[in-house]
């Protein structure tokens, strides 16, 4: 049996989109043992997942952190004796581990710092979606066949594991739906919704320019009202000051989940909605993963950046004509011209038209 570490303790976005990497492992080796290496907060995300054997918590904020903490980590993975460590995380400390876990078969970007020390790397295509960058790390794997009885390559690349194959394969995002908050939010909104649409407005970002101004969601939420749909308020319990600012302009019914719910519980909330309306965040790939239709508002980013929705469902609104975007790759704390017309010229009725093409 092949016992592989997918490795990516990063964004929460980007974890949830390195899931089709491991679904793709899955079927090209369905007894093979994957585990999968995560920021402990999102590991609830991802247990549970029938294609992931193992998930693995990478604090290195915490106990894993320091010189200490990524000596005993890397002393864990290499009792855990995997043959194949695929990592499409670009920090020095992600290639640092990988190196010292001594596992035979390290797989990482040429983009990685100190990207000598990985067996084998793979070209960042910075102009695909990151699911198929992420699938392109697989590339190695399936010319360098490692086997059972010996970490030694068998070479030989076989035609059926082309990209567009790969694809197929690895389908979509995914993250664990709890079924028992589904069908309890589910009855909740049947209940209370008494023939109206049900859509999630998540507001909030760790980056600031990735936020839509407060103003502008609370007279979406005013106006989508009259349309016969109610608005779903999320955020995390430190963000709770932005959903208190969009309060305040707010003159009809909606549900304040702010701060109420547990992100393993978050993607089964997801999924009963009709439809969510985000910023460029974690919870719209959680929306994917779900197949929730999202309308996804980009300001600071761009969609050739690689990080727009894994499907054919969703829309993204972003202000095409102007010259400054992409200002970065993740956003940041303010726009760099002052102006910030990347949000502020998105206009409300812009983003109602687009949600209105999914609510019957």
């Amino acid at each position: 049996m092949i016992k592989f570490l997918i490795f990516n303790p990063s964004y929460l976005g980007d974890s949830i989109l390195t899931t089709p990497l491991i679904k793709a492992v899955k079927k090209l080796y369905p007894d093979s043992y994957i585990a999968f290496c995560v920021r402990p907060e999102y590991i609830s995300l991802f247990s549970g997942l029938n294609f992931i054997n193992e998930v693995i918590s990478f604090d290195k904020r915490r106990y894993d952190g320091g010189i200490r903490g990524t000596i005993n980590f890397y002393k864990f993975l290499r009792n855990k004796s995997f043959d194949i460590i695929i990592s499409p995380h670009l920090s020095i400390r992600s290639t640092i581990v990988t190196s010292l876990s001594h596992i035979p078969l390290r797989i990482g970007f040429k983009q990685a710092k100190l990207n000598s020390l990985y067996t084998h790397t793979v070209e960042k295509d910075r102009n695909k979606h990151e699911v198929v960058r992420y699938l392109e790390l697989l590339k190695p794997v399936i010319e360098a066949r490692l086997t059972n009885k010996n970490p030694s390559i068998e070479l030989g690349s076989k035609k059926e594991y082309e990209l567009s194959v790969l694809k197929n394969i690895a389908g979509q995002p995914e993250t664990y739906t709890d079924n028992f908050t589904y069908e309890k939010v589910n009855m909740f909104f049947k209940v209370i919704s008494k023939g109206y649409s049900i859509v999630g407005i998540n507001p909030t970002s760790i980056w600031p320019t990735k936020r839509w101004p407060e103003k502008k969601y609370a007279e979406l939420m005013n106006k989508i009202y009259k349309n016969n749909i109610i608005s779903v308020l999320f955020a995390a319990p430190d963000e709770k000051s932005t959903v208190e600012e969009i309060s305040k302009y707010i003159n009809v019914p909606f549900i304040d989940f702010a701060g109420r719910t547990t992100l393993r519980e978050l993607p089964a909330i997801i999924k009963t909605l009709d439809l969510l309306i985000t910023n460029d965040s974690g919870p719209m790939h959680i929306a994917v993963s779900q197949n929730t239709p999202t309308v996804a508002i980009f300001g600071p980013t761009t969609e050739n950046l690689g990080f727009f929705p894994y499907d054919d469902r969703s829309t993204v609104i972003g202000k095409k004509d102007l010259d400054c975007r992409p200002c970065c790759l993740h956003g940041g704390i303010r726009c760099p011209e002052r102006h910030f017309k990347c949000m502020n010229d998105i206009s409300v009725d812009e983003v109602l038209k687009a949600a209105l093409t999914y609510i019957k």
